[in-house]
């Protein structure tokens, strides 16, 4: 999928909260997985930070909104289901 040293730089890692993260969206990517099986923002955010910190098991992330394929900028990920839902 990705050359060793590129598999992450689609996005820079911007803001890391108690239930939050958030990141810069690159453009031509989308935010989820969609029917195209392009890789998507989410699914690497989720293996970065699966790698990165060592996690077993499934990385949880919420989106709490989307931005549209061709366009790029800051967006927002929840950490914890229970603050999804509050």
């Amino acid at each position: 999928m990705f050359e060793k040293g590129e598999r992450y730089a689609k996005f820079k890692s911007n803001l890391w909260g108690q239930s939050y993260y958030s990141s810069r969206k690159t453009p031509n990517i989308p935010s989820q997985s969609d029917k195209t099986g392009d890789i998507d923002m989410l699914t690497l955010v989720k293996q970065y930070i699966k790698e990165k910190y060592n996690k077993p098991g499934n990385v949880y992330l919420g989106l709490v909104h989307r931005l549209d394929r061709p366009v790029g900028g800051l967006w927002f990920l929840q950490k914890h289901l229970k603050r999804q839902v509050d």
